[in-house]
């Protein structure tokens, strides 16, 4: 018994045993260590909720501003998307725009356009908002606004539903949207560059339907 004592003091005593001890320890640390983590992971989570929360609560506050059966015109004021400018100095900006179209307040509002059961939503919205902008401004916006990755998807879909305006209610040819939408000569297309891509963009949407057709 004594020869044991003797050995297992001389263990702990030795150079190694300090480390040796650490080493063992080891899984024990990391252990308390995860859950450490764990405890701050779950921390974390509550605000990331709590901002969820605002966020939806924000969206209800919206839409509990509107009427079930208001207009597109009026709700467009109602969610005070008519006071968000998206032009400096008469100068329309890419940024400005695409907060227009990312914000909570448009979302609302294009979900309002879909609840009034209009056949083409899209359409309406377009049609609301050149009685604000005017025809012009609308399309540069809508050019603007696919350049930008919050705004693409919205103004994509609004390209359609002018595109189809111009085609086939309006029966255009992209040089006559040049001439009458854009107001500018058809010989002086290289000095615009914004009513130039426009004026590209819808040429191709006509090859395409000829094409389908």
């Amino acid at each position: 018994m004594k020869l044991y004592h003797v050995a297992l003091e001389s263990t702990l005593t030795s150079p190694g045993a300090a480390t040796r001890v650490l080493q063992n320890n080891t899984p024990t640390k990391r252990l308390l260590r995860a859950h450490i983590i764990e405890d701050e992971e779950r921390a974390v989570l509550p605000q990331s909720l709590t901002k969820l929360f605002k966020r939806s609560s924000k969206t209800k506050e919206l839409q509990g501003l509107l009427k079930a059966d208001e207009s597109l015109d009026n709700a467009f004021n109602t969610l005070g998307l008519s006071n968000m400018p998206v032009s400096k100095n008469d100068f329309i900006e890419t940024k400005m725009v695409a907060q227009l179209f990312s914000s909570r307040n448009f979302k609302v509002w294009s979900q309002h356009a879909v609840n009034l059961k209009n056949q083409d939503p899209n359409g309406a919205m377009l049609a609301a908002l050149t009685n604000v902008f005017g025809e012009k401004n609308v399309a540069t916006m809508i050019l603007l606004g696919k350049h930008s990755r919050s705004s693409s998807k919205v103004a994509k879909k609004l390209e359609q539903a002018q595109f189809n305006k111009w085609y086939a209610t309006d029966g255009l040819t992209a040089d006559e949207v040049f001439t009458k939408v854009l107001k500018q000569k058809r010989a002086d297309i290289h000095m615009y560059a914004r009513d130039k891509l426009i004026w590209i963009d819808y040429s191709k949407y006509i090859t395409k339907r000829v094409e389908k057709y």
